[in-house]
Order: structure tokens, then C-alpha cells, then sequence
């Protein structure tokens, strides 16, 4: 939500948009993002909706095939993040899972 408020405020300066479009539309980012907040934090529904679970890309060792073709990374793009969080194979890690911040958190086997 902050590049779309940034973008419009940044067209209004530049002289693509008139300021008056820039105000409207960076008034209209806010109202919008804090609308869906409220949304989230008062239904069950909408937060099911819009909101979705981590998924995990390594369950019980192995590598979970659906879901790393929903997060559009592939077998070696793995392998290259457990190489550079300290796992030399992905057999040594029990989970991984992809978190919405787009990083990858890898649980090791104990």
C-alpha cells in the first residue's frame, strides 16, 4: 500500500498529476488500507480470505513439490538457501517454511 500512496504523491510532484490528484490519491491509499484492517481484524471470513497460512516448502525432511511450485522456487533455489543458512543437504533440514516477508526459515532435525 505504501508504493501505490508513494507513486501517486510522486506523480503529483513530478507534474504528472495536478497536487490535488496526488492529495486524492494518497487520501484514497489510506482510507483503503485502513478499511481493510478494520476488515481483518473484525471477520473471520475476510482475514481467511485475505490473510493466508505459510506454507512449507520442507515437511518431515522432504521437500513439499506443491507448494514450491506456488511459491515459484525451484529445487536448486532451495538447496542454495539451506547452503547459505548453514545446511550442507536438505536432508538435514525437518522444515522449511516460506513466510510472508518472502524469507525462508529453516528448522534443522534434532
Amino acid at each position: 500500500m505504501l508504493f501505490v500512496i508513494a507513486d501517486a504523491v510522486r506523480d503529483g510532484l513530478i507534474g504528472i498529476n495536478t497536487i490535488g490528484g496526488a492529495v486524492a490519491g494518497a487520501v484514497a491509499g489510506f482510507a483503503v488500507s485502513e478499511l481493510s484492517g478494520q476488515a481483518l481484524r473484525r471477520s473471520s471470513l475476510v482475514r481467511r480470505v485475505l490473510q493466508s497460512d505459510s506454507p512449507l516448502l520442507i515437511d518431515d525432511g522432504k521437500p513439499v513439490p506443491s507448494a514450491l511450485f506456488r511459491a515459484s522456487i525451484s529445487l536448486p533455489e532451495l538447496r542454495q538457501i539451506a547452503r547459505r543458512e548453514g545446511f550442507e543437504d536438505l536432508g538435514e533440514v525437518q522444515t522449511a517454511i516460506l513466510n510472508t516477508n518472502g524469507m525462508v526459515t529453516l528448522l534443522g532435525r534434532s
